[in-house]
């Protein structure tokens, strides 16, 4: 995506200097959340399915 870090940096300083910082924040925070949300439901579907093989083995 980057070619070099002064690319980075500048969109990074555009970013910050941007009318919509709040609102950027805001999404980002919630992409965040919803991917955290999505991760404990795989880990729960995970653990379960373990503890159902083990107590069939049991």
């Amino acid at each position: 995506m980057y070619d070099d870090l002064s690319s980075v940096i500048n969109d990074l300083v555009q970013w910050d200097s941007s009318p919509n910082r709040k609102l950027i924040h805001e999404i980002i925070d919630a992409f965040e959340d919803s991917l955290a949300m999505k991760k404990r439901k795989k880990d729960r579907r995970k653990q379960w399915s373990k503890s159902s093989i083990q107590g069939c083995v049991e």
